[in-house]
């Protein structure tokens, strides 16, 4: 299920779309990437950065990736979707084993909780500006001057605390949709942001079951009639399905 792409007010495209990110090579401070490119000029040390390491946004590994042709999916954990120009990612704050990272794909944002280079949990991003009351620039901001690290670590505290929360949906998709207990799990995960990559790390299986899954899962939606249309603006998608 994917977060809500247009504005139920006025209607345009741009409402809710993730801010995309680098860091700096030199400097290492994180920056919003304009003009939907990878080249951008830093504010701080002021060259022109180009990113040519690609950083796998679930387990944090770092391999050479300075062109189109380097390697796509993650040398570690195998997650499938990385090192490429509609995924980036930049850790906001560590501390012992747990992580939190920002990650933008396909014109969104999340923020994951990573627990010993595991995804425990994950946030839509702008759900988390909202609760902070702060806009893109102003999250960039707090993440390069630190000021915001006490915040940082309750929301990883709240991510914990509710990492399995999802499990009190699974029932619901079992009954809604005529899911097995298996696939029911993985769209109740799903809806709290997770990618498929991120569930595959998470349970550790191969992306591809995951992937099978969400096929059946789609399937499911199809048979039960139900149209999924990201169009529509519901604060509770379980009250609207």
């Amino acid at each position: 299920m994917a977060d809500v792409k247009i504005c139920p007010s006025c209607k345009t495209k741009k409402w809710n779309e993730a801010p995309k990110v680098f860091v700096c090579n030199k400097c290492g401070k994180l920056h919003l990437l304009r003009k939907n490119s990878r080249n951008s000029k830093c504010s701080v040390c002021d060259p022109y950065c180009k990113a040519e390491q690609a950083q796998c946004h679930l387990c944090g590994e770092i391999w050479e990736s300075s062109s189109k042709k380097g390697k796509r999916s993650c040398p570690k954990c195998g997650a499938g979707i990385v090192g490429n120009d509609d995924v980036n990612s930049m850790d906001i704050w560590s501390e012992g084993r747990f992580t939190l990272r920002y990650v933008s794909e396909e014109d969104f944002g999340f923020v994951y909780l990573i627990e010993s280079h595991v995804p425990a949990a994950t946030m839509y991003f702008h759900q988390i500006c909202k609760m902070y009351n702060i806009s893109a620039e102003q999250f960039v901001a707090a993440v390069n001057n630190r000021k915001m690290d006490k915040e940082w670590k309750a929301l990883s505290k709240k991510m914990y605390d509710g990492r399995n929360n999802y499990l009190r949906n699974v029932s619901y998709f079992e009954k809604r949709l005529g899911l097995e207990s298996w696939d029911a799990e993985i769209l109740a995960l799903h809806f709290t942001g997770m990618g498929p990559d991120a569930i595959a790390v998470r349970y550790g299986v191969s992306y591809d079951e995951i992937r099978t899954a969400f096929d059946r899962i789609m399937n499911a939606y199809t048979d039960s009639g139900i149209v999924v249309d990201d169009t529509v603006f519901t604060e509770n998608p379980f009250d609207f399905y």
